[in-house]
C-alpha cells in the first residue's frame, strides 16, 4: 500500500495521542539545483495499532518547512493526517571516537579525584602528627611530677627537631602533589568541556498516523533546503587530425557540487537538476509610464509661504525626534532576504543529470566533482588572427551542439592533441546551437602585417581638403598539412561627421564589414591549401575639410 501525503501545517493545537514513536531517517537520494536542494529521507519504522504520533528530530535547520511533503508505503492500513514542522534545539550527536574520549576524561578524572582525596587525608594525618609534636615542646616548662627521673632534654629536642623536619617535607611534598593533582583535574574539566554535546538547532517534523492494524511502513520525507548549489564545468579535448584522419572533439560535461547543511550526504544518489525553484515564477508587471509638462514655478509669495510651512514642520519634526528619543525604540520591521541569483539559465530549458554512483558529499562547503557525460563532436577547424594587434594565428574549433540537454555557462578546460592550453568559459548554450571555442595561437599558421603607405596632404583647388591615406599588407601561410579556414581581420575608421570622409583605396575588398555589429571591423575568410601562402593589400583614405582637424579616437 502507498501514501502519498503534502505537508499541511497547522498552528491550533493537536489532541492527545496513544503514543509517540521517534523515527530515526537517513538521506537516500538529494536533486541538487543552482541554488538549493530537494532532499529525500527515509525511515522503517514499525506502527501499532491505533493512533500514533511520528517524531522526526533529524532534518537539518536549513529545511524549507513549507515544502514538506511526506510519502510511503505499509504492509497495512495507515492513514496519515496533519504534519507539524518547528525548530527546535537539540544535542548534536557526537561521534563513536568523541564518545569515548570522553568516557576516559571521566575515568580519568575519577582516578584522580580519588588520588586527591587520598593526599588530603594524609595531609590531615600530618597535621595531627605535627600538632602532637609542637605539643610536646611545652614539657620542659611545666613541673615535672613527683618522683619522676630528670629527662634529658637535649636528646628530646633533638628527637622532636629532627621528627618535625621529617613532617615539614612530607607535608610540603603532599601539598605540591595537591596542587599538581588539582590543575590537572582543572585541565580535564575543560577538555570535557569542549566534548560535551554542544545544543544545535534542527527541524522537528511530528507526523500524525493511524494505523487500522499492527504493521510496518516505509516513509519517505521530501523536503527543500538552502546551502547548496552546483556549478558546470566542462572539458574540450581537441584532436587537429591529419590529412587522413579528421578532427574530433570530446566535450566533458562536469559538476561541482557543495553543501554546507547541518548533516554530510554520506553514500547518496545525487542528481543535478537545470531549474531553479527559487526563482521568479511570472513575468515582471510595469506601471504607467506619465509624461507631463513641468509645472510653472509658484509665485514668489507662494514660495516664500510654502517655506515657511517646510520650516515649522522641520521643527514640529525635530521636536518629535527628541521626545522619540526618550521613549523605547520601535522594533523595525524585518527585512527580506534577496538571494543572489547564481550563473544558471532561467528558462524553459530544463534538465535533471543524475549521477551514475552514489557519492558523498560533506557539509564544510568543500567541492564534490563528478563527470555527468562525455559528447564526442566532429568540429570544423578555422585559424583567426587580428594582425593590426598581434602577428599570431588562434585556433578555433566550431561545433554543432546535438539537440539534447542545454549547457549552461561554466568554465572550461583546454586541451589540444593531448596538451593543456589554458581555460576559458563556455557561454550558456542552447541545443542544436553552433559555438567556436578557441584552443590558444596555431604556431603552424604564419602572419605578418606590413605598413605599407602612410602619407597626409591636400586635394583640391576652391575648395581644399586634407587626406590621411594609408595602405596594409597582409600575408598569411599555412604549414599544416592540410587545408584549413581562416579569417583575417582589421579596421576601417567609422566617421563621426558627415564632413569626414572614409573610402577603401583599392586592394583586396574585405568578405565581410561590420562584424558581428561591430562598426569599422572587417574580414577577410578563406581556405588555405597546404603550404600556401596568400598575400592581401588593403587600405583606405580619410579627407575632410582643410580648416578642420581630426584625430583618431
Amino acid at each position: 500500500m502507498r501514501i502519498t501525503v503534502f505537508a499541511l501545517f497547522t498552528c491550533l493545537a493537536t489532541s492527545a495521542f496513544a503514543a509517540d514513536v521517534a523515527v530515526v531517517s537517513r538521506v537516500d537520494a538529494v536533486t541538487v539545483f543552482p541554488q538549493g536542494a530537494e532532499v529525500k529521507r527515509v525511515a522503517k519504522v514499525r506502527i501499532l495499532k491505533g493512533t500514533h504520533r511520528l517524531i522526526f528530530k533529524d532534518l537539518p535547520s536549513q529545511t524549507i518547512v513549507r515544502s514538506i511533503r511526506v510519502e510511503g508505503k505499509s504492509s497495512g492500513g495507515l492513514e496519515i493526517g496533519a504534519v507539524d514542522g518547528r525548530r527546535v534545539s537539540v544535542l548534536r550527536n557526537e561521534s563513536a571516537q568523541a564518545d569515548r574520549e570522553r568516557k576516559r576524561l571521566e575515568a580519568e578524572l575519577e582516578q584522580l579525584g580519588d588520588e586527591l582525596s587520598v593526599l588530603k587525608a594524609t595531609l590531615e594525618a600530618k597535621n595531627v602528627q605535627r600538632q602532637f609534636i609542637t605539643n610536646l615542646t611545652a614539657l620542659p616548662g611545666r613541673p615535672a611530677p613527683q618522683g619522676a627521673a630528670n629527662e634529658n632534654w637535649s636528646a628530646v629536642f633533638d628527637l622532636i627537631g629532627g621528627r618535625l623536619a621529617d613532617l615539614q617535607r612530607v607535608m610540603q611534598e603532599t601539598n605540591l602533589k595537591i596542587r599538581a593533582v588539582t590543575r590537572k583535574m582543572a585541565d580535564l574539566k575543560k577538555q570535557l568541556q569542549q566534548l560535551a554535546p554542544a545544543p544545535v538547532v534542527r527541524t522537528e517534523l511530528a507526523l500524525n498516523v493511524v494505523a487500522a492494524q499492527d504493521l510496518e511502513a516505509e516513509l519517505t520525507v521530501i523536503y527543500q533546503v538552502h546551502g547548496a548549489s552546483w556549478t558546470p564545468l566542462y572539458d574540450a579535448r581537441l584532436e587537429t587530425g591529419s590529412r587522413s584522419v579528421p578532427a574530433k572533439l570530446v566535450l566533458t560535461r562536469r559538476a561541482e557540487v557543495r553543501q554546507s547543511t547541518d548533516e554530510a550526504w554520506d553514500k547518496v544518489s545525487v542528481s543535478l537538476s537545470t531549474t531553479r525553484p527559487s526563482a521568479r515564477s511570472v513575468a515582471p508587471t510595469l506601471s504607467p509610464l506619465i509624461v507631463d509638462f513641468v509645472p510653472p514655478p509658484p509665485p514668489a509669495a507662494e514660495a516664500a509661504s510654502t517655506r515657511r510651512r517646510m520650516y515649522d514642520r522641520s521643527r514640529v519634526q525635530g521636536r518629535a525626534a527628541v521626545r522619540s528619543e526618550e521613549a523605547p525604540a520601535a522594533v523595525p520591521m524585518p527585512k527580506k532576504v534577496v538571494m543572489r541569483g547564481a550563473r544558471a539559465f532561467q528558462g524553459a530549458f530544463q534538465a535533471i543529470f543524475r549521477v551514475p554512483d552514489r557519492i558523498t558529499v560533506q557539509n564544510t562547503g568543500d567541492v564534490s566533482r563528478v563527470k555527468i557525460s562525455d559528447m564526442t563532436l566532429e568540429p570544423a577547424l578555422t585559424v583567426r588572427a587580428v594582425p593590426k594587434r598581434e602577428a599570431r594565428a588562434y585556433l578555433y574549433a566550431k561545433i554543432k551542439l546535438p539537440r539534447t540537454a542545454p549547457y549552461l555557462p561554466g568554465p572550461i578546460a583546454l586541451f589540444r592533441d593531448q596538451t593543456f592550453t589554458g581555460f576559458g568559459r563556455l557561454p550558456q548554450l542552447a541545443p542544436g546551437e553552433t559555438h567556436e571555442i578557441g584552443f590558444g595561437a596555431d604556431d603552424l599558421v604564419r602572419v605578418r602585417y606590413e605598413v605599407v603607405t602612410q602619407k597626409k596632404g591636400e586635394t583640391g583647388l576652391i575648395s581644399s581638403s586634407r587626406t590621411d591615406q594609408r595602405r596594409y599588407k597582409i600575408v598569411i601561410k599555412n604549414m599544416h598539412e592540410r587545408p584549413i579556414a581562416y579569417t583575417l581581420l582589421d579596421q576601417l575608421p567609422v566617421s563621426a561627421d558627415e564632413k569626414i570622409k572614409v573610402e577603401l583605396n583599392g586592394g583586396n575588398a574585405p568578405t565581410e564589414r561590420d562584424v558581428k555589429d561591430q562598426r569599422g571591423v572587417v574580414a577577410w575568410t578563406g581556405k588555405l591549401a597546404a603550404d600556401e601562402e596568400k598575400v592581401l593589400n588593403f587600405g583606405y583614405i580619410v579627407s575632410w575639410p582643410s580648416d578642420k582637424q581630426v584625430h583618431y579616437r
